[in-house]
């Protein structure tokens, strides 16, 4: 059987992964898809729905407790599917990306970077897996708010709020690697289409999240800053009239 990114979702979710007593997060292109079926935004842009990955995010300081009692992920939420580890580029250091065995669909496990700089994979204890540190990730899945896998589905998937997202995804296409711009543009776009079609309607809630990330210091409002001006002058100009 081929599966899509949809079904195993759709699986996962139905085992349980994104209960509020788990606390994973889905993050990355394929929430931002959810978002599009919500609200009802469409763009002539293929490629930034083009999402590769399931990119899920699991909080290490609030890990909550599994029922998967300590078993590994794939044996508890994907039994039926036989996943294989993707190697890590430094091979001391366990996997945190598995695919389909011949097929395309991969996870990644991802958990915020807390302390140094660092790439070490974080042991999630719950879940029986090592996910990838990234920082500003403790930001962006806080708070996370349940979405309809589908329209008009019950099943749902927990997923950052869509202005956290937003403003996230201005932070780190500034510190995409210089290799490719590929990721950075596709991070801007994202972000420039929930801005203009949100905006009006969460100011307050915009407002909120642009002030709560300027107070974590230089940097965040180094980066923040620098990533809207990346947007088209009218998105910059809306945004700015509205929030600064």
């Amino acid at each position: 059987m081929i599966y899509t990114n949809w079904d195993v979702l759709q699986k996962i979710s139905q085992q349980g992964l994104f209960q509020y007593s788990i606390n994973s997060v889905l993050i990355g292109t394929c929430a931002f898809i959810l978002y599009a079926n919500e609200y009802g935004f469409f763009t002539q842009s293929e490629s930034i729905f083009d999402a590769k990955d399931i990119d899920i995010a699991q909080d290490t300081l609030n890990t909550g407790v599994s029922k998967a009692n300590h078993k590994k992920f794939f044996e508890y939420f994907l039994p039926e599917i036989e996943f294989i580890e993707i190697p890590s580029l430094n091979h001391k250091y366990p996997s945190t990306s598995f695919k389909i065995m011949k097929q395309d669909v991969k996870i990644d496990f991802l958990c915020p970077m807390i302390g140094r700089e660092q790439d070490k994979p974080v042991f999630i204890e719950n879940l029986g897996i090592h996910a990838h540190p990234l920082r500003f990730l403790d930001y962006l899945i806080e708070d996370a708010k349940e979405i309809p896998l589908k329209k008009g589905s019950n099943v749902l998937v927990r997923v950052p709020t869509p202005e956290k997202f937003a403003l996230h995804k201005l932070i780190i296409s500034q510190r995409r690697t210089k290799i490719s711009n590929v990721k950075p543009l596709k991070d801007l776009k994202q972000a420039e289409i929930l801005i203009s079609t949100l905006l009006p309607e969460n100011l307050e809630i915009f407002h909120s999240e642009w002030q709560k990330l300027v107070s974590k210091g230089k940097k965040w409002r180094q980066l923040l800053h620098a990533g809207l001006q990346c947007l088209p002058e009218n998105i910059q100009k809306k945004f700015s009239d509205e929030m600064l």
